[in-house]
C-alpha cells in the first residue's frame, strides 16, 4: 500500500481538528466502527463542564438522594459485614 492511499484520519466533530485516532485523542466507543469516539477528549471535557455548570443543583440533589438510598439499603442488608 502506497502511502497515498492511506486515508487521513476524520476530524473531531467538535472543533474540526485532524488528530491522530489514538487513546490519547479519543475516547473508546464500543459502538463505533473505529472504535473510539468522534469528538475528542478536550471537546469532551468542555462539553461535560458545561453540562455540570447548567445543572449542578439537580446533579448534586440526585446523589445526595442516591447517597440516602444506597446507605439505608446498605444499612438494612448489613453486606458489608458479610466478610
Amino acid at each position: 500500500m502506497r502511502y497515498i492511499d492511506v486515508p487521513s484520519p476524520p476530524p473531531c466533530t467538535g472543533c474540526g481538528l485532524t488528530l491522530p485516532r489514538t487513546d490519547e485523542h479519543y475516547a473508546r466507543d464500543a459502538m463505533s466502527p473505529q472504535g473510539l469516539r468522534r469528538r475528542c477528549r478536550t471537546c469532551r471535557a468542555a462539553e461535560e463542564r458545561a453540562r455540570y455548570a447548567e445543572h449542578s443543583a439537580t446533579i448534586l440533589q440526585f446523589k445526595r438522594e442516591r447517597r440516602i438510598t444506597l446507605s439505608a439499603h446498605w444499612a438494612q442488608t448489613d453486606h458489608w459485614n458479610a466478610a
